[in-house]
């Protein structure tokens, strides 16, 4: 199974019988990065806010209706009065048990089910979503096997939203990480530790 990465909170997910997408973002809504239209057979939104919710950027093609379970949560540490909710998808492609969790705010909530979690694409900003340290703490309590940061600022390129450098305290507290030197990655079954993509399909 493939994981295509298009920046900020935006992965494809390839798998043998159907693709998927998961949040979409608005052109100019992520510092310097741009979305083109991206073809796909199903789309999850995580929440309505312009870097995660481009429909219009989105070609949904020989549509599949793949099966998922959700998690709703806050997008902020208050309830969801500050930034409204979010919703946790999880999705089952190629045996792969994966969950997106958007704009996730707080590690306070139910974690009944996300469990066996094999990729966890968690973000990682620290002011509009969970820092570092929240999204590792939270990964250990789901035991999930692979971990994908998302929604962090890229120093080399200048993308994302500004955010005190999160990867670099994700790198300073976690020693198993792997870097993909490419837009994109095949996971396989026994594959294990954090994952960080260093380039975006644009």
């Amino acid at each position: 199974m493939k994981i295509i990465n298009y920046g900020h909170s935006c992965f494809k997910i390839v798998g043998k019988d159907f693709n998927l997408l998961f949040d979409p973002y608005k052109d100019e809504s992520v510092p310097n990065l741009k979305l083109n239209k991206i073809q796909t057979n199903a789309l999850f939104i995580s929440h309505e806010h312009h870097d995660h919710n481009a429909r219009k950027n989105v070609d949904i093609v020989n549509h599949v209706d793949v099966s998922y379970d959700v998690v709703r949560v806050p997008h902020d540490k208050e309830g969801g009065q500050l930034r409204g909710n979010n919703k946790i998808h999880i999705v089952n492609v190629d045996g792969f048990k994966i969950a997106h969790f958007g704009d996730i705010g707080t590690i306070n909530v139910d974690l009944t089910k996300l469990t066996n979690i094999d990729i966890a694409l968690v973000p990682i900003n620290g002011f509009y979503t969970i820092g570092a340290i929240e999204a590792i703490d939270l990964c250990k309590k789901i035991n999930a096997k692979i971990v994908i940061p998302m929604h962090f600022f890229d120093k080399k390129f200048k993308t994302g939203y500004e955010d005190g450098n999160q990867i670099d305290v994700l790198l300073s507290n976690i020693d198993d990480v792997k870097f993909i030197d490419s837009d994109e990655f095949e996971f396989r079954k026994g594959d294990s530790g954090y994952f960080v993509f260093k380039k975006v399909r644009q």
